[in-house]
């Protein structure tokens, strides 16, 4: 029987043109220019598909057949259509565009203020739904970068604490941190931005070696102050003239209790933060009356300019860029379809430097920098309402720190003074923080009101940690194939 099943895989099925292959994978590009070309749809067959990421990069992990159609769109972009096994490895797609003075259609030259005013009355027609389950690929980001780090010795009466000590605290604390963390999920929601989530999988990736020099920087201070304050002391941290008073007890933890915190971290806090990650990109969509994405649903800040058309699958979409009137937030680019006036399409980044002044006071000066992302929407057959098909967004952060620091021991237990030692440090920090994430909707399906309210949520997950990037994780999955910082953080670890 073994060997009559060989017999059929290897001769029977490759003349019947349905040999199974493990993954096809290929870069996306643009044929005059040969830049990458993000966001790309790909479709094998009638429904199966991924999208391409931000680099133009797609993979499928087994696909049916080799026989496969495999159909490539991209707004502005002619489709391709061809067989799997004729596939290359670049695929360049051809421009496609209407200049403005082409009429072709009389009632689709609209005014940009009509175009806009329709999008904007039509959106609880096109873009409001019911209660939905969503299949989808989630992934979320965390770099960070330290521009200056210099903790400023100036003096300590504890022996073990010289300059030389902080110096090597602060050389051995990474420039650069990066992690990353990989979700394949169900929800139930609807429309008012309630759901519940099922975690079908998860991926910490995380560089081993970051987190050890950071928990042995932590251990190491801890184990000195033991050593060298009275147990009946409290410690006294002071910056500038705010001070705060810590009981001893509370910097230094019990192992079992910092295992138990650990623990309960990677079960149930771990659930909560990733459903409160993926709440930061669909509380943002542009429908939501408390996004702040704010360009259609306050319209009158903005200034707009149809540049062009483009074909987007079977659809004809108006290009419009938009820009601050004032005091609005954001610019970028709106896609608007012709018939029905559905948003097909939105870029935004900030169109300020600052996108948020968060906090600049005594020497602290923390401020959102970057504030950008894409939405892309897609009509779904069951009830003609446009779900997120995907969405990123990312935000960068920069922090400076210039103030002083102390760190007094005090003890009332004993005569004199009650100051019994002192670590002064002058803090001089710069950073920046960058969170990107990224969402793949896969397949929406209607439900009732009752299976969400029913829907029980298990918080309680394995998750699976990496130190370097594994390209075997996934397979079996339709994931977004990942960037050259996710598939190179290998290297990292082993510099």
């Amino acid at each position: 029987m073994r060997q009559l099943f060989l017999f059929f895989t290897l001769y029977i099925l490759p003349q019947l043109g349905i040999t199974q292959t493990s993954s096809i994978s290929a870069k996306i590009i643009d044929k005059e220019t040969g830049v990458a070309i993000p966001y790309a749809t790909i479709v094998i067959g009638e429904a199966d598909g991924v999208i391409s990421n931000g680099e133009g990069l797609f993979s499928i992990s087994n696909p049916k057949t080799i026989t496969d159609s495999l159909h490539i769109s991209s707004m502005g972009y002619e489709k391709q259509s061809f067989l799997i096994k004729n596939m290359d490895s670049i695929i360049a797609l051809t421009p496609k565009s209407f200049e403005l003075s082409t009429v072709f259609v009389s009632n689709k030259n609209l005014p940009v203020a009509e175009i806009i005013k329709k999008a904007k009355d039509y959106m609880p027609k096109n873009h409001w739904y019911d209660y939905h389950k969503k299949q989808f690929f989630y992934r979320a980001s965390f770099t960070q970068k330290y521009a200056k780090m210099d903790f400023g010795f100036q003096k300590s009466s504890i022996e073990a604490i010289d300059k030389q000590l902080i110096d090597s605290i602060a050389q051995s604390i990474p420039n650069d941190v990066s992690y990353f963390f990989e979700t394949l999920c169900e929800s139930y929601g609807n429309y008012k931005l309630e759901f519940k989530l099922n975690i079908l999988k998860a991926l910490n990736l995380e560089d081993e070696s970051q987190a050890t020099t950071f928990t042995g920087f932590q251990e190491k201070m801890e184990q000195l102050l033991k050593e060298n304050v009275k147990p009946d002391s409290y410690l006294k941290i002071k910056s500038g003239i705010v001070g705060t008073k810590i009981p001893l007890d509370s910097i230094i933890e019990d192992q079992k209790i910092k295992d138990a915190r650990k623990k309960r971290y990677e079960t149930k806090e771990y659930f909560n933060y990733r459903k409160a990650s993926i709440h930061q990109v669909l509380d943002q969509l542009f429908y939501h009356k408390k996004s702040d994405i704010d360009v259609i649903q306050n319209t009158k800040r903005y200034e707009f300019e149809l540049i062009e058309y483009q074909e987007i699958g079977e659809n004809l979409a108006y290009v419009l860029t938009f820009v601050p009137k004032g005091s609005a937030d954001f610019k970028g680019k709106l896609y608007i379809n012709t018939d029905d006036f559905a948003i097909l399409r939105l870029d935004y980044e900030n169109a300020k430097p600052v996108y948020d002044k968060l906090f600049n006071m005594f020497g602290i000066h923390a401020n959102k920098i970057r504030y950008r992302g894409t939405m892309l929407f897609e009509k779904s057959t069951t009830d003609n309402y446009y779900h997120i098909k995907y969405a990123n967004q990312e935000l960068g952060e920069s922090l400076a720190i210039k103030r002083p620091l102390r760190i007094i021991e005090k003890n009332k237990f004993v005569r004199g003074r009650r100051k019994q030692n002192e670590v002064k440090l002058e803090l001089d920090l710069k950073m920046y923080n960058t969170i990107k994430r990224e969402l793949v909707v896969y397949k929406n399906t209607p439900v009732s009101a009752s299976t969400l309210e029913n829907y029980q949520e298990d918080k309680k997950i394995k998750i699976h940690k990496a130190s370097r990037y594994d390209p075997t994780f996934w397979e079996g999955h339709t994931v977004l194939e990942p960037n050259q910082l996710i598939r190179e953080y290998k290297a990292m670890e082993s510099e």
